[in-house]
């Protein structure tokens, strides 16, 4: 049979055992709710965010657009004084390639450029006048030409280096002298001297009345 100081004794620890249960309780609760609160805290870093909306227009006088190494590779933009709008493209040793410009009151073209910067090719609508193909050497001298005028009026024109010229097709030249130019029909093949002066003509020209 225990003596009084021995239950005495077991009474102490039996208490004491219960406040350390009850404060272990407390204090798991206090963990779970600090876990809790970092977690809610947490989440906005690893939640996925909704995308921000693009802006729906993005506006600039020219865009510059570079490669890997910082060339200039692409240029949009619009002339400072002309108001023209135009895309070139550049080559990797800053030559420019190629030009699709807007001209106001004139219309589109197109030009593409060799390594040297000289025009090989023009391709090109102009209001009131008609659209043209134009093909040049590498003196920037046009040799080859495809043209409709405004007013459906074919013609495809060869050019020699002295400055002479093999039209078939409409022309605007001077057949006879002392007239004034004369727009040719569309079946006509005309060799042309210097300063458009009529060398041969066929079919033939209108005899002087």
């Amino acid at each position: 049979m225990p003596t009084p100081a021995c239950a005495s004794s077991l009474d102490a620890l039996e208490s004491r055992l219960r406040k350390l249960e009850v404060q272990n309780r407390r204090l798991r609760r206090g963990l779970l709710a600090l876990a809790l609160g970092l977690g809610l805290a947490a989440a906005p870093a690893w939640m996925p965010r909704p995308r921000s909306p693009l802006p729906a227009v993005l506006a600039a006088r020219s865009f510059v657009v570079r490669d890997a190494l910082g060339r200039r590779r692409l240029v949009l933009g619009t002339g400072a004084n002309s108001g023209s709008g135009y895309l070139r493209l550049y080559t990797p040793d800053g030559h420019m390639a190629a030009e699709l410009a807007v001209w106001p009151r004139i219309g589109p073209a197109l030009r593409l450029l060799d390594g040297h910067r000289t025009p090989r090719l023009d391709l090109s609508y102009l209001t009131g006048i008609g659209s043209s193909l134009e093909f040049f050497d590498a003196r920037g001298r046009r040799h080859l030409a495809i043209r409709l005028s405004g007013n459906d009026r074919p013609a495809i024109q060869l050019n020699d280096n002295a400055g002479r010229r093999l039209v078939l097709g409409s022309a605007r030249v001077r057949l006879l002298p002392g007239r004034p130019p004369q727009l040719t029909p569309a079946n006509a093949l005309l060799r042309l001297g210097r300063h458009g002066r009529l060398l041969w003509q066929a079919p033939a020209a209108p005899a002087r009345p």
